[in-house]
């Protein structure tokens, strides 16, 4: 029979392999949120772009963030949108990355049956 000691030890080792299992697990969870929140401020930025209307996610941006800091980089001095604001949220700067769009806006749906038939 293992002594007090012994079992103290693997209880030690034991306690310390869950807390880097649980270390491990929070970043990746952390990792995982950080890549959501871009992709769907992403998709969100995608969307006023193609509508042209930047007033409604101004007013969004500006009741949404406090720190001085965020609101400059966003608002810009006025409050009305920065630069980077307006060249991301810009229709026209879209249309002009359009040679560079990701996968799923030119992909195409695949052969028809027809194509596939012939």
């Amino acid at each position: 029979m293992p002594s007090i000691e012994e079992l103290i030890k693997k209880r030690d080792q034991l306690t310390a392999r869950i807390k880097t299992a649980e270390n491990r697990k929070s970043q990746e969870d952390r990792k995982a949120e950080a890549r959501i929140k871009i992709l769907v401020g992403s998709a969100i930025l995608e969307r006023y772009k193609k509508k042209g209307e930047t007033d409604g996610l101004v007013k969004i941006m500006d009741a949404f963030l406090t720190r001085p800091i965020d609101r400059k980089a966003v608002l810009g001095e006025n409050g009305d949108g920065s630069e980077i604001f307006f060249s991301l949220t810009s229709a026209k700067e879209s249309e002009a990355k359009n040679e560079q769009a990701t996968p799923f806006e030119t992909a195409s749906p695949g052969p028809s049956s027809q194509e596939i038939n012939d």
